[in-house]
């Protein structure tokens, strides 16, 4: 994330310079390795040398980025890095006789929230970036591990599922103390478990599945009390709805369940019970199975099946009329279509047309726009491009080709899909256990193995001076829409625990408005700013996220 003074839009002089320094000094750049045309790759560290440190949760804090990663003689513990060499070791051995594998969750008032396992089995840990700082939240099961999982926030309170041992696994809370960690609520009485899942934050609210004796796996909500821990509603009354894949979008939020008549099918709720319906029954046969939620120019974008396409892009504006296929990808079959990231106003995701296998496509919300960008993998079964991220306003990937998993660069063009890697490469698929990439002080870091030492940390650096903004989310997942907007202009965060401060900036750099956001949904009017393409700055706990917008 980007977390030093920059420039909007550097002088296209000194680009120029910059890009003749860089060609003909190039060959004679070298860290830990070579430079592949623009992009420079650097073994971070080797943490197990004669084996694979995997690697893995990668999160970025504090100024630091935090994970863990396996040595034989501490085992799969807690480490962090500074993004150099030096600043890159053991940071806490939580399990001095065994593996406490920490698996970073989300932040909230200045503490990570995680799970790890030491003597006392695997429960709840929070750090503050320090090693003194770093202990067990608390001890919830004390016979055993309460395996704690679906950290969200909500306010000043982190919610999450764990089993204590006696009434199951259940919905609990806490305020970052050991006294304020508490069951908020045994939603199925007894020693079986509610297990709470699939939580979304809406509406200054917490909604989530959960499975009570009575009523099955069902639809419910909490605003953080016990009394307002309830079912929203039994959609299912003669079995379980299961809902899941919830996502907020256009005010209102969006899921999957089953009411036991029309099968597995497109939902939507306000939050009220009487305002939870079946927006359409898109398979009128079965279930459309419908999942892989994006909102992109105003609308929502998803992979359903009406019983007759098959696994298809499918496309909503909120309305049962609305709500149809954008194309059949992969006629006579299921083009299974996932992984959607908004770039450079377009939806890119993987999707099999069932000639080419699952490759790398791209929409501009039309059917006629809906086209492959490149076969990565040419007469096989796929390169399954996964892992999109944005980096230097370009779309970062990893991607299959004939050698093995690798990662690709592209800038919306068939010519500008390409491989890059460093020069010492003779793994030919370096990344294939690789599960995300993490962006930290200008590079992104992630696990891979270019050469003989193993999975190990990684980080890849655009060294080119950039002429744009990184659309980076960072710690702070949000979204704005309508863009291209009129005027009025709103922001949807997925979790924001305090005020998030606003700025509106045109090309030049000039600061055009200031305001404060203070909820996970708000809208502003920026019909004043005239028409024209601005950044958008949203700053919270010290961290800046970036996105484009167009004013129409």
């Amino acid at each position: 994330m980007l977390t030093a003074d920059f420039v909007l839009l550097h002088n296209f002089e000194k680009n120029t310079i910059m890009m003749k320094y860089l060609l003909i000094f190039g060959s004679l750049l070298f860290l830990c390795s070579k430079t592949f045309s623009q992009y420079e790759f650097e073994l971070v560290k080797d943490i197990y040398t004669t084996g694979d440190a995997h690697p893995q949760s990668i999160t970025a804090f504090n100024g630091k980025l935090f994970f863990n990663a396996y040595e034989p003689v501490y085992g799969g513990e807690m480490y962090s890095s500074d993004g150099t060499t030096a600043g890159t070791g053991l940071f806490l051995d939580i399990y001095s006789t065994g593996n406490s594998y920490p698996n970073f969750a989300c932040e909230n008032d200045g503490l990570l929230f995680f799970s790890a396992t030491d003597d006392y089995g695997n429960e709840p840990w929070i750090t503050d970036g320090t090693v003194g700082g770093t202990v067990q939240l608390k001890d919830v099961n004390s016979t055993g591990s309460s395996v704690p999982g679906n950290f969200t926030v909500l306010g000043s309170f982190v919610l999450f599922s764990a089993n204590d041992g006696t009434n199951g696994e259940e919905l609990w809370i806490t305020d970052g103390t050991s006294s304020g960690t508490t069951l908020l609520k045994d939603i199925n009485a007894g020693v079986s478990s509610s297990a709470p899942g699939s939580f979304c934050k809406y509406n200054d609210k917490i909604f989530f599945r959960a499975w009570e004796s009575s009523t099955g796996n069902e639809l419910w909500v909490t605003d953080g009390t016990t009394s307002g821990t309830t079912m929203l509603k039994d959609i299912n009354a003669s079995g379980n709805s299961t809902p899941y894949s919830l996502y907020v979008y256009n005010s209102k939020m969006y899921f999957t369940a089953d009411d036991g008549t029309n099968g597995v099918e497109l939902w939507v709720t306000d939050g009220t019970t009487s305002g939870t319906t079946l927006l359409k029954d898109i398979n009128p046969s079965g279930s459309s199975n419908c999942s892989g939620f994006a909102e992109f120019g105003g609308s929502l974008y998803f992979y359903a099946d009406d019983g007759t396409n098959g696994s298809e892009l499918w496309v909503t504006d909120g309305t049962s009329g609305g709500t149809m296929m954008l194309k059949d990808i992969n006629p006579g079959g299921d083009s299974s279509p996932g992984g959607f990231t908004e770039y450079n106003g377009k939806l890119y995701f993987a999707a099999d047309d069932g000639t080419n296998g699952k490759e790398l496509w791209v929409t501009d919300g039309t059917p006629s726009g809906t086209i492959m960008i490149k076969d990565l993998n040419p007469a096989s079964a796929g390169g399954y491009p996964w892992y999109f991220t944005i980096y230097k306003n370009k779309l970062i990937f990893s991607g299959i080709d004939a050698g093995g998993r690798k990662m690709w660069t592209s800038d919306g063009t068939t010519s500008g899909t390409v491989i890059i890697e460093p020069d010492i490469a003779p793994n030919p698929s370096p990344l294939n256990m690789m599960n995300t990439f993490t962006h930290f002080n200008g590079s992104l870091y992630f696990k891979g193995d270019f050469d003989s030492n193993g999975y190990e940390l990684w980080k890849v650096t655009d060294t080119t001076a950039t002429t744009g903004i990184d659309e980076i989310t960072g710690s702070l997942n949000f979204s704005i829409f309508p863009n291209p907007s009129s005027g009025v202009v709103n922001f949807r965060f997925d979790q924001i625990s305090d005020s998030a401060s606003l700025k509106v900036v045109d090309l030049n750099g000039k600061i055009l408005m200031k305001s404060v956001l203070n909820s996970a949904n708000a809208s502003v009017d920026l019909s004043e700013l005239g028409q024209g393409i601005y950044i958008v700055e949203i700053e919270t706990k010290g961290y800046r996220h970036f996105k484009r917008i167009v004013i129409n």
